[in-house]
């Protein structure tokens, strides 16, 4: 799921995450403290920025996956967005939250 390259020294497959993924419907708050739920929403976020539903919207990120050929979209760039710097600024936290 993460590839080192020599260019970025993580990067995220979006088919790969997501290939056994499964939405969390329940809407957490950050206020929480729970580590599980904590994952749990920064994993439902990807979900959401992986999307065939966001993508064909997403002047950001669509070209960034589309400059690579596998696909990929460096974890540099996900730790850019608000919605998960909200959640944690550590790129490990996120790492784990695609390992769910």
């Amino acid at each position: 799921r993460i590839k080192k390259s020599n260019t970025q020294p993580l990067q995220l497959n979006p088919k790969k995450f997501f290939s056994n993924a499964t939405l969390f419907s329940k809407k957490i708050s950050p206020r929480k403290n729970n580590r599980l739920e904590k994952l749990r929403a920064i994993a439902d976020r990807l979900l959401f920025f992986f999307s065939d539903a966001n993508l064909c919207h997403d002047d950001y990120a669509r070209p960034i996956l589309e400059q690579h050929s596998n696909k990929y979209l460096p974890l540099d760039v996900i730790m850019t967005f608000k919605s998960i710097q909200r959640w944690s600024r550590d790129p490990r936290v996120i790492m784990e939250a695609v390992d769910l």
